[in-house]
């Protein structure tokens, strides 16, 4: 059961449907906090939906219970690209309101309040 489950949380990831499943994943981790794939489904559905603090907390969680999952570390290592990357783009775009207003809310999404408080 809990693997068909899984898989129709995949499933509605797959089609951006994220609220129907993370809520199947939340249900998965309610009757094993330690599945794995759960883990890592909810941390890509986090990441997705702008809440990248909450899914490199819910991805350090996995990894502290299977520490060569190699799809925690991908999920981490996404978010570390984007924020890199944003970092270089502030650099050629410190004059552009726009631009600082949405690398703010993204420096706060993300629960980095040190880049945040420079924006």
């Amino acid at each position: 059961m809990p693997d068909r489950t899984l898989k129709k949380a995949q499933r509605f990831h797959q089609k951006n449907n994220n609220a129907q499943a993370e809520a199947l994943c939340l249900g998965l981790l309610e009757s094993d906090p330690q599945n794995i794939d759960a883990l890592q489904l909810l941390a890509k559905i986090m990441s997705t939906t702008g809440r990248a603090h909450d899914a490199l907390g819910v991805a350090q969680a996995g990894l502290s219970l299977a520490p060569e999952h190699s799809g925690l570390y991908a999920t981490m290592g996404q978010i570390e690209q984007a924020k890199l990357i944003a970092t270089k783009a502030y650099e050629g775009n410190k004059n552009d309101d726009i631009f600082l207003r949405n690398l703010f809310s993204f420096f706060k999404n993300i629960g980095d309040e040190k880049n945040a408080a420079i924006i």
